[in-house]
């Protein structure tokens, strides 16, 4: 692994008591935002402007790993302009890739005093960068996440070739670190926000999320004169298969039925769980209700083709209750009701 050595010089400078204060109202401030509001890209954007509201000459911004966990992209930097989010944008992080690649890659803080001589700014494509926005210094920090690994960065680029001082560097820290706390409060009110729309077993959308789709579905076909369709079905002896199998075997047969539905669904069409073994599939646009019926067939003769796996059965059966919009209901919840309706008067 290569070093990473502090590149400003010793300073014996030390933070005034002014400065501490500036930080601990800058953490309240910041805090106490996080406390009250939802709204997680406001925050970030708010913690920016504080930074660079204690230093002149320079713009914060805060890069973060995309879904791939390979690359870095800005998704909070008020002040820097839009082309230049754009550049650094897909940003692969690596011993020579600037400040904030530099500091994710190893994890420490990168103090380049100089961008336009540092070796971790060497690649033509930073230096260019540096030239085009008139980025002399840049700071940055890792922001880390509750296993100390670094995700994302928070920077300050100056306009002016200059190290930071302790204050500086201090409030780069609490930058960082007040990041981190807004950044894992946003991962939790997501994975809140999964568990009470989405199944966990199938990873399915579950009953609250289907009637939400339904109900925004119902307005579009509304508008549009259009008809759709609501399907419940379910598995037709489940606990029969929960009591010989046991409920590992149960599980396995839930989303190997749910694998199995969403292979003959359209791109466009809903799959949901709804109950222990029903689900329900939300059917947009529809021109022809033969094309339900057909959709029904082929789901039986599929089940009845393929063997679960680790189970004694042979095959999987499904009875089908169907309800249309607007014949049958106007309203999610109804024709969610009507199709349950019809699935049992199928089963009898």
């Amino acid at each position: 692994m290569a070093s990473f050595p502090d590149t400003s010089p010793d300073d014996t400078d030390v933070i005034s008591a002014e400065q501490s204060m500036h930080l601990l109202e800058m953490q309240k401030q910041i805090l106490e935002k996080t406390a009250t509001s939802a709204d997680s890209q406001s925050l970030l954007n708010a913690l920016c402007l504080a930074a660079e509201s204690m230093i002149e000459n320079a713009v914060a911004s805060i890069m973060i790993y995309d879904d791939s966990g390979t690359s870095l992209n800005v998704i909070a930097g008020p002040s820097l302009p839009p082309e230049a989010a754009e550049a650094l944008n897909d940003l692969k992080p690596s011993e020579h890739s600037g400040s904030c690649g530099t500091a994710v890659f190893s994890n420490q803080p990168q103090y380049i005093s100089c961008t336009l001589t540092d070796h971790r700014w060497r690649p033509e494509a930073f230096k260019q960068f540096a030239l085009n926005f008139n980025i002399r210094a840049c700071w940055s920090v890792p922001i880390r996440m509750s296993d100390n690994q670094a995700v994302g960065s928070f920077a300050l680029s100056s306009f002016e070739t200059r190290a930071p001082n302790s204050f500086q560097k201090s409030l780069l820290e609490t930058s960082a670190q007040l990041a981190s706390i807004i950044l894992k409060r946003q991962e939790e009110r997501q994975k809140l926000w999964e568990m009470a729309h989405f199944d966990q077993l199938t990873g399915l959308p579950n009953r609250n999320k289907f009637l939400i789709r339904t109900d925004r579905a119902i307005k579009k076909a509304g508008k549009q004169h259009m008809r759709l369709a609501v399907l419940c079905l379910d598995i037709d002896k489940f606990k029969d298969i929960n009591d010989s199998d046991g409920h590992d075997a149960g599980d396995n047969v839930l989303k190997f039925f749910a694998d199995e539905i969403h292979q003959h669904l359209g791109k466009n069409d809903t799959l949901a769980r709804i109950g222990s073994d029903e689900f329900a599939i939300l059917l947009e646009d529809l021109t022809d209700t033969a094309a339900i019926e057909s959709l029904c067939q082929h789901l039986n003769q599929s089940l009845q083709k393929k063997r679960p796996p680790s189970l004694h059965i042979l095959s999987l059966s499904t009875c089908i209750g169907v309800s249309i919009f607007p014949d049958d209901a106007t309203t999610a919840k109804q024709l969610l009701k009507h199709a349950d309706i019809a699935l049992y008067s199928a089963k009898k």
